[in-house]
């Protein structure tokens, strides 16, 4: 996030490239979505549970069609242009601020008059604070809309048969090894339909369940712009940093956010389990630290990874794909403002 463009410019180039990117991955942020709340040891696998990414690729496509892998993506396409654009403009606004009073400073120190106006390096802390303040605020907006697209990916059968299971049963299921909290996905009803649904479950507060994993998680685009950055001056030679190309672009991008996936995965899981409902419609965890609880107790420590594999592709294609589609906007926007200037539409000293 080094673009020297102004934050309003900034946040429309990466809001519409993570809209483009999240279009084209979709299907598998639903594969990975359905692996993260299937049962592995579920005693019904072709079911409740998947064993791999093809096995879930192909038992979605056999029982439920091609359009299963795209339920609930205009929610999630909404929830993404809405949260990618109030990151990127709160991210370039409060880095711009911090670049300015470190500039501040710099340039009152003696010695420092005749140097290089180039902007100053901001620390690893520095940008890691940026990066979760600016998370927090534009993941608290579309927490609703995040909340629907879940449940709209892991729509379940009706299953009303077992004790407790009555709908609208918010009692948390005891622990147990029972399975019968599995069951066979189906068509996902509309985003309205959902959103009234969470409601009468557990009124206005429903719609930010597992936001508590959520405010943690605003580490990761934090994580993933610094290891952005870091692997940009690492791998790509200086003289083209300013202007690398698509190939750069996605590689850095695609590497930075498969390391930030993995360094936060257990908190993704957990999210994800907070905000899915069982076919019995009880609550299956009470807390983030219930899912840790009984995932643990039930799979080991390997179970927090469990879909890690689809996160960690999805991750990859994603970023890349978003950066890449975020330089070119940028690059057409820096185009069509010199063109402007040199058809004397607007005067050559405008702030760009």
């Amino acid at each position: 996030m080094t673009s020297t463009l102004p934050p309003l410019a900034q946040a429309t180039s990466g809001s519409l490239g993570a809209v483009v990117s999240n279009a084209l991955i979709f299907p598998l942020d639903t594969l990975t979505t359905r692996l993260q709340t299937s049962n592995k040891g579920s005693r019904r696998p072709a079911k409740g549970g998947y064993s791999s990414i093809s096995a879930a690729l192909k038992t979605i496509y056999r029982t439920e069609g091609l359009a299963a892998f795209y339920s609930g993506l205009g929610p999630d396409s909404l929830s993404t242009l809405l949260s990618q654009f109030l990151y990127f403009l709160f991210y370039s606004a409060l880095r711009d601020r911090f670049q300015a009073r470190k500039a501040l400073k710099t340039s009152s120190t003696p010695g420092s008059k005749g140097k290089s106006a180039k902007p100053p390096v901001l620390s690893a802390v520095e940008e890691l604070a940026i990066g979760c303040l600016a998370g927090v605020v534009a993941k608290g907006a579309v927490s609703p809309l995040s909340m629907i697209t879940v449940r709209a990916q892991t729509s379940s059968e009706r299953r009303q048969d077992v004790v407790g299971g009555k709908e609208g049963d918010k009692r948390p299921v005891e622990d147990s090894d029972s399975d019968d909290d599995e069951g066979g996905f189906g068509k996902a009803p509309s985003a309205l339909a959902l959103a009234k649904e969470i409601y009468n479950e557990s009124g206005i507060a429903g719609f930010w369940s597992g936001f508590s994993s959520t405010v943690i998680l605003t580490i990761n685009p934090a994580i993933t712009f610094y290891a952005f950055a870091t692997l940009k001056r690492a791998l790509i030679p200086a003289k083209h940093r300013e202007h690398p190309t698509p190939t750069q672009t996605f590689i850095c991008g695609a590497l930075a956010s498969a390391v930030a996936s993995g360094v936060t995965y257990p908190l993704i899981l957990a999210k994800t389990r907070l905000q899915f409902k069982s076919p019995t419609g009880r609550a299956l965890y009470r807390s983030q630290v219930d899912v840790f609880r009984k995932t643990v107790r039930k799979q080991g420590l390997k179970g927090l990874y469990q879909g890690v594999e689809s996160q960690l592709l999805k991750g990859f294609l994603s970023e890349g794909v978003k950066l890449v589609v975020k330089d070119r906007i940028e690059l057409l926007i820096v185009l069509a403002h010199r063109l402007l200037v040199a058809r004397g539409k607007v005067p050559a000293n405008s702030s760009m």
